[in-house]
């Protein structure tokens, strides 16, 4: 019985985490964003490449 209840638990802790990964996944959220705000971003992440690499 303490078998099944680890193997349980650790089931639910992966699947969480694979959940979590996918919700903060920056590509998704990037996705998600209307096209100018995607312009927006990725503005700005340039702007920020840049400033590093001066």
């Amino acid at each position: 019985m303490l078998d099944g209840d680890l193997k349980g638990l650790k089931r639910m802790t992966d699947e969480r985490r694979g959940h979590q990964r996918a919700e903060a996944s920056p590509l998704a959220r990037y996705a998600q964003l209307t096209p100018e705000h995607q312009l927006i971003v990725t503005a700005e992440i340039n702007r920020i490449l840049a400033e590093r690499d001066q």
